[in-house]
């Protein structure tokens, strides 16, 4: 019996987005890749670097952690690196936004993210960031204003109320009264059927790639958003930047 191999194709120079398929990724959890070099702020509270970790305890990793071992990754044979979400977040993954243009100055801001990003590619490297966009946390501006305004909010539409007044805190899974992804309380859905939202995440697409230069999207759970949508992400991203990448999970 014959032995059948598949391979990839070869990456096209000419193409500039074929560099994916040469791509060798490494993802990073931020918070618990690497430390500040300069140490965290002061006044911030996080557990020691290396303790058990827990799902809400924070451990200080930083973007200029991460900067400061770019020598060592390379090293092992990658040229792409890719971090899971570094939006404003509550949580320690980030998967909660709570403002999807800034970066958590938990982990150095935005300076730390642009310094990172360059670090990547005068090293030769592509940079791929996580996009988390078919949910915000509850600590997301639009659905605080939500909270606050009830109905007379401006952004009210940008979420899925089932009947007001919304209540976002001390409610159980399963019994809340917005949609939530999977049920859970702290992760407001987006409502995809308003052009406000879509525009908005538009808009943050190509923040991202405007503003510090990233090669890439990887897009957390992008299957309860429809395809046509993500295809305008990918032509406005690419309006930045021709070579630049979106990759679904």
């Amino acid at each position: 019996a014959a032995d059948w191999v598949v391979e990839p194709s070869p990456a096209d120079p000419s193409c500039p987005f074929d560099w994916w398929k040469d791509a060798v990724v490494y993802q990073i959890f931020p918070d618990r890749f690497a430390p500040d070099p300069a140490g965290h702020a002061p006044g911030i509270s996080v557990d020691a670097w290396g303790s058990p970790p827990t799902i809400r305890s924070f451990q200080g990793g930083s973007l200029r952690g991460i900067t400061a071992n770019l020598d060592h990754i390379q090293s092992l044979g990658v040229n792409t690196l890719y971090t899971t979400p570094v939006f404003l977040s509550t949580a320690n993954h980030r998967y909660h936004p709570s403002d999807f243009m800034k970066v958590d100055p938990m982990l150095g801001g935005e300076d730390a993210f642009r310094e990172l990003v360059e670090a990547c590619h005068a090293r030769g490297m592509r940079f791929v960031l996580d996009g988390v966009f078919n949910h915000t946390g509850r600590g997301h501006w639009a659905f605080a204003s939500l909270l606050d305004a009830q109905e007379q909010s401006p952004y009210a539409d940008w979420f899925l109320p089932k009947s007001f007044p919304v209540v976002a805190y001390g409610v159980e899974r399963y019994n809340v009264n917005y949609e939530c992804w999977w049920d859970l309380p702290d992760l407001p859905k987006l409502n995809f059927n308003n052009e406000g939202v879509r525009e908005h995440v538009l808009d943050v697409g190509a923040f991202w790639v405007r503003e510090f230069g990233i090669d890439g999207w990887r897009l957390d759970y992008p299957i309860e958003i429809e395809p046509k949508f993500w295809k305008r992400f990918r032509d406005r991203c690419r309006a930045e930047k021709e070579g630049c990448v979106t990759v679904g999970e």
